[in-house]
This record gives structure tokens, sequence and C-alpha cells, in this order.
């Protein structure tokens, strides 16, 4: 059975974890971002993509989780994915209460916002 809340796991494995060389500057989980700087993050899509992280001190959760049943990565980031399951994401403070988050090399992918939450982020299995 497929939990409802399944990437805070996921996401706390990046702590370290970088980005590319090239491109918008790298931020790691609890790191800061800046409204309208993009920077690329590592991110690990094992339990899914409901959660980012943790940036600004703040938790973002998807604005719009996807259903349960679904696939756990919306379909056009699937062959940004690399093998050991993690996509380099471009992700962006829109401002204070919105981050846009999409893969680096995805022109074509969708893009995903997520917004503050209060909620304690789930484990991972």
């Amino acid at each position: 059975m497929r939990t409802p809340l399944r990437v805070l796991g996921a996401t706390l494995a990046l702590t370290a974890c970088g980005a590319q060389s090239s491109g918008p500057p790298a931020v790691a989980y609890g790191g800061t971002l800046s409204v309208g700087s993009p920077q690329t993050h590592r991110f690990r899509t094992h339990c899914g993509i409901e959660w980012l992280g943790r940036f600004n001190d703040i938790d973002w959760r998807a604005e719009t989780p996807l259903p349960p049943g679904q696939p756990d990565v919306p379909a056009s980031w699937v062959r940004h994915v690399d093998s050991s399951e993690r996509v380099v994401l471009r992700i962006e403070l829109v401002d204070p209460q919105r981050v846009t988050a999409r893969p680096v090399d995805g022109a074509d992918a969708s893009v995903v916002a997520f917004v503050p939450t209060s909620e304690p982020a789930p484990g991972c299995d």
C-alpha cells in the first residue's frame, strides 16, 4: 500500500548532495533560497516528490500532491531521473509562499509548485 506522504526520508538523504557544476548554483537540503534566484538541488525520488524538503527554515510540500495510485514522479520527469533515483532540479523561490521545481535538463518537463507546510513530513520506507 502506498502511503500518501512518502518523500521526507528521501529528501533527508540529500543533505550532503550537490548538483551539476554549470547553470544556477547548487543548494543543499536546509539551505537558503532567495526570491527570483534559481538554484539547483539534487533530489532523491525514491519515495516520490510530495515533499521537496526544508529550505529557509520552512518545510515545502507539493501544492497539488499526486493522487494515490499514481506514480510517485510526474511522467514528464521520469526520463530525467538517474539510476540512483536522483534528479537534478531547478528550484526557485517565486515568492515567500511558493517554490517551483522541474528537472534542470527538462525544459519540456512539468513544473511542480511547493508551498509551506506545518505538517510533519512522514518517513520513507
